[in-house]
């Protein structure tokens, strides 16, 4: 079985109503985000496992692209680059009522 880190090499946060996450929180592996007429899109390779169990990011499985996750406009609120520690905003200083 795969782990989620097997399909991208950035943590992402995304604040999302409620109706679409319960804690109103998503996170993701993936090697990027797109906005596009208002929706994001993120997509990344396959990295199999190398041998010490963690994703081996050197070499993608397939060189083709994949999409997990699509969420449409009015589906999302924020959108960041996340530590997988504790899931704060890994390029923020200072927010307030965030993650600390």
């Amino acid at each position: 079985m795969t782990e989620p880190s097997n399909y991208g090499g950035y943590y992402w946060c995304i604040k999302v109503p409620e109706s679409i996450s319960e804690d109103g929180e998503i996170y993701l592996y993936a090697d990027r985000v797109e906005l596009r007429d208002g929706a994001l899109i993120f997509s990344g390779k396959f990295y199999p496992s190398a041998r010490d169990g963690h994703p081996d990011y050197e070499n993608p499985l397939d060189m083709e692209e994949k999409t997990p996750l699509i969420l449409n406009k009015d589906q999302w609120l924020v959108c960041y680059a996340a530590s997988v520690l504790d899931g704060s905003a890994v390029a923020v200083t200072h927010w307030k009522g965030e993650v600390v």
